[in-house]
């Protein structure tokens, strides 16, 4: 299987760690968080700049990836999931449970 890119949702602590496996594995990826706060902390870690705005402002933006990483706060999981399907991403490893209602997921399964 060739990967063209990764998109890692989020720059938190697993984030970070998600980054460390990509830069290992010679993945090309990208990062993309909200706030200019992460984005700084991040690259204070890891040396290395996330795209600040938020994964909506990053698809219109950008070519959508061909796979993801979901690495953000567990309410946004769900959300940001369904952001990345509707993209038309369907290869996608979610972190946490994907959601933390069970119609959310529900939406979720039937759109993937």
């Amino acid at each position: 299987m060739i990967m063209t890119k990764v998109l890692l949702v989020g720059a938190g602590s697993m984030a970070r760690s998600y980054f460390d496996v990509l830069q290992f594995l010679e993945i090309d990826f990208d990062i993309v968080c909200r706030t200019e706060a992460s984005a700084r902390y991040f690259e204070q870690e890891r040396d290395f700049k996330p795209v600040i705005g938020g994964l909506a402002e990053y698809l219109e933006s950008n070519t959508a990836p061909s796979h993801a990483i979901v690495a953000v706060g567990v309410e946004s999981l769900a959300s940001a999931t369904l952001s990345l399907l509707s993209a038309g991403v369907k290869e996608i490893l979610v972190e946490k449970p994907s959601s933390l209602y069970q119609e959310e997921l529900n939406s979720l399964v039937m759109l993937a």
